[in-house]
């Protein structure tokens, strides 16, 4: 979430972006026709470009990376790629393509207690 108490984004310093690879195959509770990755991905678009936050700097997060490794073998965007590794690539490109500042720091991460990412993202702090 971000928190600023200007509109114009100012006194933000960063933003944590979280996505989950296992939901490259789910949709979206309200639209059938889109998947949960690509409503994942419009948003990371909007606020990556956001002229108020260009200064911002963006950390992104694939989280649940042990889910999508299970389910890599049905990934339908690829034709002759059924690797974990090339899915992940394939997927850090699709997002890393729609950020036009290109200074997002990408990491991936598998299935995290809520505890375990609070400490982790207060030990980057320190």
């Amino acid at each position: 979430a971000v928190v600023s108490t200007q509109s114009t984004g100012e006194g933000i310093t960063s933003i944590v972006f979280c996505s989950s690879l296992n939901d490259y195959d789910l949709t979206v509770p309200k639209d059938d026709s889109m998947t949960r990755m690509h409503d994942s991905m419009e948003l990371f678009y909007s606020i990556c470009n956001n002229k108020w936050i260009l200064d911002t700097s963006i950390i992104l997060f694939f989280t649940k990376r042990d889910l999508f490794e299970e389910k890599i073998t049905f990934f339908s965007e690829f034709i002759d790629q059924d690797t974990y590794s090339e899915a992940l690539r394939f997927t850090e490109m699709q997002f890393e393509m729609l950020n036009q500042r290109k200074d997002a720091s990408t990491h991936t991460l598998f299935a995290l207690p809520t505890t375990a990412m609070f400490r982790l993202c207060c030990l980057n702090r320190l």
